[in-house]
């Protein structure tokens, strides 16, 4: 009688692992479809959000390409400059802004060359947070004044930046970006492109 006991015991114990078991891919795949319909993380920005940020740091002159072509060193002097642009996201990812600027350097007679940029910049902005990585090309003209001379320079100018999201509205980071400036003269030989590297420590505010 006991081992008829047992026996009975034995074979609801077993009947139970043996529905436990067939339920387990029914629950796994129920698990994996919950797991597939969860909703993407919303996306940093939105079209329409604005940015304003500032730029600070160094302003170095490489060298002048003429049209024949020829390249001179610029003999000036490494400089410093900075920069303010405003913006507004047209995706989530691209921007279009506009930028005022400066930048300065010197002769080896300590003669002040001075350069004032009015730039339009399309940027587009890889985000592996919290860092984000945006690709620029900036066009527009530059005020040139060295002693008494005066130019409107057409100028070129794609960039690279890195930044730290620091939170929703604040950013740091540090753009890099080759200026070339144009002036257009009467002969190939005076015509010539101006080359010039800018790395400026960066604040960005969102809004």
């Amino acid at each position: 009688m006991v081992s008829r006991m047992k026996c009975k015991r034995l074979l609801a114990v077993a009947c139970l692992i043996a529905v436990s078991i067939s339920a387990l891919p029914a629950f796994g795949e129920d698990a994996k479809g919950n797991a597939g319909k969860e909703e993407a993380p919303a996306p940093l920005y939105a079209p329409g959000d604005q940015a304003i940020s500032i730029r600070l740091g160094v302003f170095w002159p490489l060298f002048y390409l003429s049209f024949t072509p020829a390249v001179t060193a610029t003999n000036l002097t490494l400089g410093g400059g900075g920069a303010l642009q405003w913006g507004a996201y047209l995706t989530e990812s691209i921007t279009l802004s506009g930028e005022l600027g400066g930048n300065f350097a010197y002769s080896p007679n300590w003669n002040i060359l001075l350069q004032l940029p009015m730039l339009a910049k399309v940027e587009k902005i890889f985000t592996f947070y919290p860092f984000e990585i945006p690709i620029s090309l900036a066009a527009g003209v530059s005020f040139v004044k060295y002693e008494d001379l005066w130019a409107v320079d057409m100028t070129v100018k794609p960039g690279i930046a890195f930044f730290w999201i620091y939170n929703s509205s604040w950013s740091f980071g540090v753009n890099a970006e080759y200026w070339m400036n144009t002036q257009i003269s009467g002969t190939a030989d005076q015509s010539r492109v101006g080359n010039f590297l800018s790395v400026f420590l960066s604040a960005l505010y969102r809004f």
